[in-house]
């Protein structure tokens, strides 16, 4: 189990029964997997699941997080941990 937070840049369904969304933090970007609704793009949010290597592109294959469950996150708690660690959002 793992928990990942970030701020939401990117969002897809295919038929309304695969859905990803790419989840952007200070150190990368990582695609967590759904079967709920799509979160709202800029959002940010605290995502628990699983980490799967599961697609493959090419000869890579590409890390995903199997969400178990998620957290939005108040933009100014957001906010204030950002300055706390000396950066700017």
């Amino acid at each position: 189990m793992v928990i990942i937070e970030g701020e939401v840049t990117d969002r897809t369904s295919f038929f309304g029964t695969i859905n990803f969304y790419r989840l952007k933090d200070k150190s990368g970007e990582i695609i967590v997997t759904t079967t709920k609704s799509l979160p709202e793009m800029g959002l940010n949010v605290i995502v628990k699941g699983k980490i799967n290597s599961a697609f493959a592109l090419g000869n890579q294959k590409l890390l995903v997080c199997m969400e178990e469950s998620i957290e939005k996150k108040d933009k100014k708690e957001v906010k204030e941990e950002y300055q706390k660690e000396g950066f700017e959002k």
